[in-house]
């Protein structure tokens, strides 16, 4: 088998690398103009305006918008920063917001047809450093009230916890500004928590262990709870039957 020549390889490769850099540049462009544009997800719209990119993990938005049927969020300066090499010492992704404006009307949300009445929680790992920062928080929910919050933050306490912190919440119901802390864990079906909350006026309230509750997933909580039903409606009739049976 003939060597190609110094010449050729030469060429071969450069031909090579050459089109990696034009893939890079064409996925960099239309990454960037769909980062920039509106699309549609069902009935779900997204507003992307004045996107620009420090790089294939860093992005950043003049603002987005999201609406759909019975709500509106709008969100000014968000900022998403990541690194991403398969090391969980030094993987993050932190989000930045400068405000987030919500608009809610419970009226309008569409109707499902599935029973809401038990409620999941995902037991799910969190695998790197994923941190939320919002400056400040606005919702408005129609008919129920209005509250704003400053300085929300969301960061990870191992795999399996995390920790929310705010300042000066306020709005209906509440009286006075509230400050706080919250510390969730979960493991499975059962989640805890710590709330800690301190008023404009420096009372406070804190509550170092919330019972752990199982929540249930899906069907089988949905099972469950139906032959709990079934039983204390049987034993119900029994005693109702038998009067005398309940105190032997």
């Amino acid at each position: 088998m003939k060597r190609l020549k110094p010449a050729v390889a030469i060429g071969i490769f450069a031909i090579f690398v050459g089109c990696l850099v034009a893939l890079a540049w064409f996925g960099r462009y239309y990454l960037s103009l769909y980062l920039n544009t509106s699309h549609t997800y069902g009935v779900v719209q997204v507003h992307f305006q004045g996107h620009s990119s420090g790089g294939l993990l860093d992005h950043r938005w003049n603002s987005i918008r999201v609406e759909g049927p019975g709500f509106d969020v709008a969100v000014q300066k968000p900022q998403v920063k990541a690194h991403i090499m398969l090391s969980p010492t030094e993987d993050f992704i932190h989000v930045d917001m400068d405000t987030v404006k919500a608009k809610i009307q419970p009226s309008q949300f569409p109707k499902s047809e599935n029973d809401t009445a038990a409620f999941a929680i995902p037991d799910f790992r969190i695998p790197l450093d994923a941190r939320v920062r919002i400056g400040h928080v606005q919702a408005d929910v129609d008919s129920i009230g209005s509250w704003s919050v400053d300085s929300l933050k969301v960061k990870p306490l191992g795999n399996r916890a995390a920790q929310l912190s705010f300042q000066e919440a306020q709005g209906d119901y509440l009286e006075r500004k509230i400050s706080g802390k919250v510390i969730l864990s979960w493991q499975g079906e059962f989640l805890s928590a710590n709330v800690k909350a301190i008023t404009e006026d420096n009372d406070s309230v804190t509550v170092a262990e919330l019972p752990q509750r199982s929540f249930g997933n899906g069907r089988a909580s949905r099972q469950k709870s139906e032959e709990a039903r079934q039983r204390r409606d049987s034993k119900k009739r029994f005693y109702q039957r038998h009067p005398c049976e309940r105190f032997v």
